[in-house]
């Protein structure tokens, strides 16, 4: 009898196994400091607003996000440094803004036209590429924990129509800091200006910059369209938007917290990515009733115009590499 019953404990501690992470994450409370450089209703938002009850639900409340938004904490440089100095726990950056300073690579969503659309980007970024990806970033300070979507990047301007890239000559162009932006912008004719995305409103508005480029979601939620009046549908490129954790941190973390978190990362991307696709429609009908024109380009000239760029930075983001992210099927 006594070792039935043992046989029966030794089973019951078996299949109890996988939850015991779970369990014990439940019993250690656990506030995560989360920071990002955009507003309160940009698609970073929106991914918080997603992971948070997915976070509490998983953690049984023991794990709670503490959100620094729109900035409040520094640049999307400044964030990915603190993360992998370990001041700041977790944050969400564009993979192609100040990322590629540690993985140059990332440069590659940077190049025009390499992405045809969100179906080849899901396989890209949750495929082989992106676990490439994820490791490169995980020696350089980062864990990567999932990929949320900014989306697909338009060009707008103050008031000058943008159809083809004939139109942005001699415009100033805010862009992010990264070797391939610059060489987007000069491929077009345009004058590349860095500018850290916190303070992209106030040189629109105050003329430092001519235009910007960046997707229609981000359009609306920074309030873009206050000081920008034209849109061109360029769809040029697209923008991962890769959740990151200080490996400083998570490194002292429970296994049955990381466990958690991770899971709950994960099963945030999904939802976040539909509801910042679906804002696409929405704001395009927001953006014509704020008096912007929303215009159609002749998106072979722009391909054709920006043929070249891979090879501006074939040292850092190899030739081979973007052949392989293009013959994902």
């Amino acid at each position: 009898m006594h070792t039935a019953i043992l046989a029966l404990v030794a089973a019951l501690s078996l299949s109890l196994a996988p939850a015991t992470a779970w369990t014990q994450a439940k019993v250690d409370p656990l506030t995560i400091k989360f920071a990002h450089a955009g507003s309160a209703t940009h698609p970073y938002s929106v991914g918080m607003s997603v992971l948070t009850p997915i976070l509490e639900k998983n953690s049984g409340g023991a794990i709670k996000l503490q959100v620094f938004c729109c900035a409040q904490l520094g640049s999307e440089r400044e964030l990915a440094e603190g993360v992998r100095l370990g001041t700041i726990h977790m944050t969400s950056v564009a993979a192609e803004g100040a990322l590629p300073s540690w993985v140059p690579e990332l440069q590659a969503f940077g190049l025009p036209f390499i992405i045809r659309d969100r179906a080849h980007i899901y396989k890209v970024l949750d495929g082989q590429v992106g676990k490439e990806l994820e490791s490169k970033l995980n020696a350089q300070g980062f864990v990567v924990l999932g990929w949320w979507e900014l989306g697909f990047r338009n060009m707008t301007t103050k008031d000058k129509p943008i159809r083809t890239p004939d139109d942005l000559k001699g415009l100033k162009m805010r862009v992010q800091e990264a070797k391939v932006w610059l060489g987007l912008m000069r491929a077009l004719g345009a004058i590349p200006t860095p500018i850290p995305f916190g303070e992209l409103y106030s040189a629109l508005q105050q003329g430092v910059v001519d235009g910007q480029e960046n997707p229609i979601v981000t359009v609306t939620s920074m309030k873009f369209y206050e000081v920008q009046k034209q849109i061109g549908l360029t769809e040029h490129t697209y923008t991962a938007l890769p959740v990151l954790a200080s490996k400083k941190w998570w490194d002292t973390l429970k296994p049955g917290q990381r466990e958690v978190i991770a899971a709950s990362v994960k099963e945030s991307v999904p939802l976040q990515r539909k509801t910042v696709g679906g804002q696409v429609d929405e704001g395009i009908a927001f953006l014509k009733t704020q008096g912007v024109t929303i215009n159609a380009v002749d998106k072979a000239k722009f391909m054709e115009a920006t043929k070249d760029v891979p090879k501006l930075t074939a040292d850092q983001v190899p030739l081979e590499f973007v052949q392989r992210i293009r013959d994902v099927k």
